[in-house]
């Protein structure tokens, strides 16, 4: 749907016109389909707020078709894809998708089929449905903004958006939480040049959602990312860049664990047995002082960084208007985590239940 948006004219503008009328300015609007809402996502500089304001209100009532750009579209995106099986990445991440979503649709890797399968008057019909009526959006603008500059534009392009009285009613289409239990999909790919692959992924859903809770579980992550460092690269030599980390998401009401490494073959199930070892320890013995300190030190200062971003807010707002705080107290709850809070945490964090990974062993092609 995205991408149709993207084609598709804006009025009388088809893609070589916007770009012409946009020309020398600095703004832009895009089209996408998350997992909890549909938004119209744009930015500009202060000086094109009212050209942004144009884009928006075209984005509501005047999408209209561009098949052969569209098409163009499809064709490329076709001939990238047509021999995406052989790519060991793009196998891995369907692979991946299959083992977390269970296969669900939604969550699938697009490929030539789904390509072929699309309908652009349907997709058209389901992005005018998405924005026939403005009332189910909440109009979000961070930054450098002027109110007494922005109030007569959002009379001007927002208030005059066609609209109900009241919100759409919302159907849950499909879950999005990831698979329970034990997963393991260990599979062979043909590689040119062979690497093994794996990604591990624990959950559970035992933790409420807080902003004390989403600091924890991001330093667990981050303290894990250094085990690693130390275990699997400095001492085994088994690979090189380890990553790791955790998110507790409010939407799911799941928590996860994720970490993920490239080995060789050789060394494959000595790294599969260290990495779960650790990952364990470190929940059951606790975190080092040394470590604990320097990653409280980092996500202070991720934080201060954060807060002067433009991203921090609109994504904090939207969350806000879903009914999650996580603004107010985030500074206050990374001075006051503890070494000792942390790791009563994680003793109590993972009862072994849900467990997902997925292992790429690379052969050589024949």
């Amino acid at each position: 749907m995205e991408d149709a948006f993207s084609a598709s004219k804006k009025g009388n503008f088809d893609n070589v016109k916007l770009r012409k009328y946009l020309s020398g300015k600095v703004a832009s609007l895009t089209y996408s389909v998350g997992n909890t809402v549909n938004s119209l996502d744009g930015s500009s500089s202060v000086k094109d707020l009212p050209t942004l304001m144009e884009l928006i209100y075209a984005g509501f009532t005047s999408v209209n078709p561009d098949p052969e750009t569209f098409n163009a579209q499809i064709d490329q995106a076709r001939s990238i894809l047509k021999n995406a099986d052989s790519n060991p990445n793009f196998v891995f991440s369907k692979h991946l998708a299959a083992a977390q979503y269970g296969n669900n649709p939604m969550f699938q890797e697009v490929d030539v089929k789904t390509l072929d399968a699309a309908n652009y008057n349907e997709i058209l019909d389901m992005i005018r449905q998405s924005t026939a009526n403005a009332a189910d959006y909440t109009f979000i603008f961070v930054g450098n903004v002027d109110i007494e500059t922005l109030k007569p534009l959002l009379e001007q392009y927002v208030a005059t958006l066609p609209a109900k009285k009241g919100k759409s009613v919302v159907k849950d289409l499909t879950p999005i939480t990831i698979a329970s239990g034990q997963v393991i999909d260990n599979f062979k790919q043909p590689m040119h040049s062979p690497k093994s692959q794996v990604y591990a992924v624990f959950s559970g859903t035992n933790v409420p959602y807080s902003i004390e809770n989403s600091v924890k579980l991001s330093a667990v992550g981050q303290i894990l990312r250094m085990v690693f460092t130390e275990t699997l690269r400095e001492e085994m030599g088994g690979t090189y860049s380890p990553a790791a980390g955790a998110v507790l998401n409010p939407y799911t009401g799941q928590w996860m664990v994720i970490y993920t490494y490239e080995t060789n073959a050789e060394m494959l199930g000595k790294m599969e047995e260290r990495a779960n070892a650790e990952f364990l320890k470190l929940l059951n013995d606790g975190a080092k002082e040394e470590d604990f300190n320097k990653v409280k030190e980092a996500t202070m200062k991720q934080y201060e960084m954060n807060v002067r971003n433009n991203g921090y807010w609109e994504n904090n707002l939207v969350m806000l208007e879903k009914g999650f705080d996580d603004i107010s107290g985030h500074k206050a709850a990374i001075e006051n985590l503890t070494l000792q809070e942390l790791n009563k945490f994680m003793k109590n964090l993972y009862n072994g239940k849900n467990r997902i990974e997925v292992i790429m062993e690379g052969v050589e092609s024949k």
